[in-house]
């Protein structure tokens, strides 16, 4: 890294400027439509990092489910197992 990542005065004013109603967000729905079905599943097409993420992201929200205490196994087949 080049030393010029996020800061702690940085993050807050995007939190600042967050809760102020200053920050929005863009989304090319278009980019989105154009994938089609087929692109977006496609683990070897233009998501291709996305689905790179995906075991990280699993990972992510089961630690945090479990935080909650919230059973990760439960949620993975819909129904109680404990």
């Amino acid at each position: 890294m080049d030393g010029e990542g996020c800061t702690s005065s940085s993050a807050s004013s995007v939190s600042d400027a967050r809760a102020a109603g200053r920050v929005s967000t863009v989304i090319d729905n278009d980019f989105y439509d154009d994938l089609g079905v087929d692109g977006w599943w496609d683990e070897n097409g233009p998501q291709y990092g996305l689905h790179q993420l995906n075991p990280l992201r699993v990972q992510y929200f089961r630690k945090q489910l479990e935080r909650e205490g919230v059973c990760a196994q439960c949620c993975q087949c819909h129904r109680c197992c404990c």
